[in-house]
């Protein structure tokens, strides 16, 4: 019913829902969710004094059994109360290695289980690791130390888009019931961990709202290539529209093919959780366009942060150059609160959808770009207005000129009838002369 409105009002009003609110709440979910991670990218190596005692991850969606994916190195250290450094673990995520204060190397294994085991074992006495529900912990087992993170100036650790701590979300000023970034670090030979047979249900539409196409897709055995294969089959997915691929980041992009720019794929059913997390398909990925939107809803001011404002990592360890026994952690360190203002300058990657074109800018561009683009639909609209209230004014007064009395024309012909009775008066009244003029002859 709604393609057979194509203009007035409610069509103006069809075009909003369906499009104009949508994508407007899109654009604040992308802000708040590149603006939570950016904050989130530089506290998570910023660190208070004292430190951190229990590092609490967040559900990154992955099992204990995926492989670790990261590149790079990083490091962790547990410092005292005066931010002395107590111990420093070392990890190299090519080599696979994992050391503690500079002593022989031990392997971390491929997968998320064997490096959680590695760490705890490194962490000795003074501290233990786990991983459950998708989440990394960092517990300290000595009364007063904390726990910190580093990364040294070159080959940074790195999984999708994120460092070690900043990927587990170990350190977050701000949290989000929602996932804030669908670059997961997986890849296409990675098990999909969803559950066999289950199915997930997406729609195509037209721009003016028309449902092109339902599919339902089967969860296949195997990987997450196997689920995109899937996705990409013409007869079962949207292989006749475009593609689906994996990004560098472990995102899932969608390519329309030529002419379906303007079309859009909307979630309407999504899966059962990812096994032993809390994620399903649409959530992990971003596939469900609520789940988008909700980002710039669901964010809040860490709440231990929230409840003593002296929690907030105003300074930055120094894990590469510092011994054990000495200052990692300086009181007059003011390093992480510049790191976070100058979140404003840094370049971010903004998406729309599941677009696979990202846009550089910085958050005030993106903010910039917003508000131009809601100030051309605005114009747009006025315009269009406008143009419909032109129309309809022309077309009333062909109407009244038709149907109705055309006062200048009638005033035209009422001044002929006058003229015409005038003369046809002057004429009767020389004939009645002439007839009395007649009689009395006779």
């Amino acid at each position: 019913m709604e393609t057979a409105i194509q203009s007035g009002k409610l069509r103006g009003l069809l075009d909003v829902r369906n499009h104009d609110l949508p994508d407007m709440a899109e654009y604040l979910g992308e802000f708040a969710a590149k603006f939570a991670d950016a904050v989130n990218a530089v506290h998570n190596v910023s660190a208070s004094l004292p430190a951190l005692v229990n590092a609490q991850g967040v559900d990154t969606g992955l099992l204990s059994g995926d492989a670790l994916g990261f590149t790079g190195q990083t490091a962790l250290g547990i410092v005292a109360t005066d931010g002395s450094l107590q111990r420093k673990i070392n990890i190299d995520f090519d080599l696979g290695t994992i050391s503690v204060n500079g002593g022989p190397t031990s392997p971390i294994g491929a997968s998320i289980g064997s490096f959680v085991t590695a760490l705890n074992t490194a962490l000795g006495g003074v501290g233990s690791a786990s991983f459950s529900g998708g989440a990394l912990r960092i517990t300290n087992s000595v009364a007063g130390n904390g726990v910190v993170f580093d990364e040294p100036l070159a080959n940074q650790s790195l999984r999708g888009d994120k460092a070690f701590a900043h990927f587990f979300g170990l350190n977050n000023l701000v949290n989000s019931s929602q996932q804030t970034s669908f670059s997961t670090g997986l890849k296409s030979t990675d098990a999909h961990g969803f559950t066999v047979g289950d199915t997930f249900e997406m729609r195509l539409v037209s721009p003016n709202g028309a449902i092109m196409t339902d599919k339902t897709i089967t969860i296949p055995a195997g990987n997450i290539g196997n689920i995109i294969t899937s996705l990409n089959n013409g007869a079962t997915g949207f292989g006749l529209y475009g593609s689906f691929g994996l990004d560098n980041g472990g995102a899932i992009r969608w390519t329309p093919n030529s002419g379906n720019e303007a079309m859009k794929l909307e979630m309407t059913k999504d899966t059962a959780p990812r096994t032993g997390s809390t994620l399903a398909f649409g959530q992990l990925f971003g596939f469900s366009q609520g789940a988008r939107m909700a980002r710039g809803s669901a964010l809040s001011v860490n709440s231990q942060i929230a409840a003593d404002p002296r929690k907030l990592g105003l300074a930055m360890p120094d894990l590469t150059s510092v011994a054990i026994g000495a200052i990692a952690l300086g009181l007059g360190d003011s390093r992480g609160a510049q790191a976070i203002f100058d979140v404003t300058k840094s370049r971010l990657n903004f998406y729309s959808g599941l677009g696979v074109q990202g846009r550089s800018m910085t958050l005030g561009e993106f903010v910039s770009s917003i508000a131009g683009d809601l100030g051309t639909r605005t114009a747009s609209a006025e315009a269009n207005m406008n143009s419909a209230q032109n129309i309809k004014t022309e077309a009333d007064t062909r109407r009244s000129n038709i149907e109705g009395v055309n006062l200048d024309e009638e005033l035209i012909k009422l001044t002929a009838f006058q003229q015409a009775y005038s003369a046809s008066a002057r004429m009767i009244k020389a004939a009645d002369e002439m007839y009395a003029a007649l009689l009395a002859a006779v």
